[in-house]
């Protein structure tokens, strides 16, 4: 998200920094030092990140980066609400006197996980982030109610959705291939799950329902990278007694991950307060049909014009996968629409409009 802005930003003649860590992975660093690279005209500092929480980079140099270059800057975006480095360069940006704008990217709530530590962050740093900026920015109206809740002006917060590229897929993809590696005929119907393995993303309730499917050549793929939710999703796999009816293939990213959409039938997302998930806008891109709950973010977009959208419940979903792999007029219907809503909705230069048209409200006191 933050390259596409980015990059169409550069585009229109802005000078544009991306400040971030140099964590690769849960354990790894892409170096032992800060430094800096070029990335299609967009500068961006890698900070040297010795310690870490989690995905939590404590990063030293930032410090002296703040102290050196923030005031040079005419407008800071945080993408982050809670963590180390929001925290550092929102101190520095008042003192300064820098206009900030926010996207918590959906971590307003508190819902899982360290539950006492986010509190105490909210109450010590977090709400006075929230005050401080300009203008607050939500992917979803589901976002913006999270802001609400917590005593945000409506009139501070702005909706910009995620964008995607709306031409046609990655050239030279071959049908096929993904069902080939993964030991699926071209017979069954695949119902794939493409997201983070987070207790939130509704994997428990997939599983359930999906092992009340009534339908004997369908196969359910799971794939992402684990959340912390992987082994107890495998071992309600093996309760469930479908462990030769669901396939786990681990993380996949670039052309694997467009193949597994070209591959599948049905694309399904169950998940619990889902602002937004641009593996959906993916999905519709291939134009599959999609299941999500009502609770997403942008549920009021695809119910009934290019999926379906149910409540938290097992015989709803089931009932949701059943529908979509023997309708096929549905299918179809839903198929023609799959596009033209991603040309309506989300084009990334809509919403490039109007991320410039915000930081120019701010710019001039808005």
């Amino acid at each position: 998200m933050a390259y596409n802005f980015a990059k169409r930003l550069v585009d229109r003649g802005h000078h544009v920094t991306i400040l971030t860590s140099n964590l690769l992975t849960s354990t790894a660093r892409m170096s032992r030092k800060t430094f800096e690279d070029n990335k299609d005209g967009i500068r961006v500092v890698y900070m040297n990140s010795p310690i870490r929480y989690h995905w939590t980079a404590i990063t030293p140099s930032l410090f002296s980066f703040c102290r050196t270059e923030l005031r040079d800057f005419d407008i800071i975006h945080f993408y982050a609400y809670r963590g180390f480095m929001s925290a550092v360069v929102a101190w520095y940006a008042k003192k300064y006197s820098v206009p900030y704008v926010l996207q918590s990217l959906g971590t307003v709530p508190i819902l899982v996980r360290s539950k006492t530590k986010k509190y105490l962050y909210d109450h010590i740093v977090g709400f006075k982030m929230l005050r401080g900026a300009r203008k607050l920015i939500a992917k979803s109206y589901l976002e913006k109610n999270h802001y609400l809740d917590v005593n945000i002006p409506e009139e501070k917060i702005a909706i910009i959705p995620n964008g995607i590229d709306v031409s046609e897929p990655i050239d030279g993809l071959r049908k096929g291939a993904f069902r080939s590696k993964f030991n699926i005929n071209d017979s069954e119907k695949v119902i794939l799950f493409l997201a983070r393995i987070h207790k939130r993303k509704g994997l428990d309730l997939l599983v359930r329902s999906f092992a009340r499917v009534d339908i004997e050549n369908a196969r359910l793929v799971i794939t992402g990278p684990d959340d912390g939710f992987l082994k107890e999703t495998k071992d309600l796999v093996k309760k469930q007694g479908i462990e030769g009816r669901v396939v786990f293939t681990g993380p996949l990213y670039g052309r694997e991950k467009f193949q597994a959409y070209m591959d599948s039938d049905v694309y399904v997302l169950p998940a619990v307060q889902e602002i937004f998930a641009v593996s959906v806008l993916e999905a519709l891109l291939f134009r599959l049909p999609v299941i999500i709950t009502e609770e997403f973010g942008i549920a009021h977009l695809i119910k009934d014009r290019v999926g379906l959208t149910i409540p938290y419940e097992v015989s709803a979903l089931t009932y949701a996968i059943e529908r979509l792999l023997t309708d096929q007029a549905l299918v179809e219907y839903f198929r023609v629409n799959s596009v033209e809503l991603l040309k309506e909705h989300f084009s990334w230069d809509t919403h490039v409009d109007s991320l410039e048209k915000l930081y120019g409200e701010v710019l001039n006191g808005a």
